[in-house]
């Protein structure tokens, strides 16, 4: 099992809704998710070109969610959420969920 003291995270997770008129997605009201692990990455990529040299960051990273001490249930509908910490802004890519003797033991979010 996983040590709790490691849990030390906390995010605020925005489902994705109904798209308005213009196509938009909105999103639902922001609830808070404690006691969980971020584990953040920055690269950067430079493109050159002839005289201009352009850097982007990329920001990513996996969230894990260990229902026994977070309480929430990740479902699909957690895909295209928005996830802030005092970090950043992020959007939910991917969803990996871990079974261990046929219960879910942990959820892995995959976000950019």
């Amino acid at each position: 099992m996983i040590d709790k003291r490691l849990l030390k995270d906390s995010i605020s997770v925005s489902l994705a809704g109904e798209k308005d008129s213009w196509g938009k997605v909105e999103y639902q009201q922001p609830f808070e998710v404690e006691n969980v692990r971020f584990d953040r990455s920055s690269i950067d990529k430079s493109i050159n070109t002839q005289r201009l040299t352009n850097i982007t960051r990329l920001k990513s990273g996996t969230i894990f969610i260990y229902p026994k001490y977070s309480n929430v249930g990740v479902d699909d509908s957690w895909l295209q959420a928005k996830i802030r910490d005092p970090h950043g802004e992020y959007k939910v890519i991917g969803i990996e969920t871990n079974y261990f003797r046929s219960k879910v033991f942990s959820y892995e979010l995959t976000v950019i």
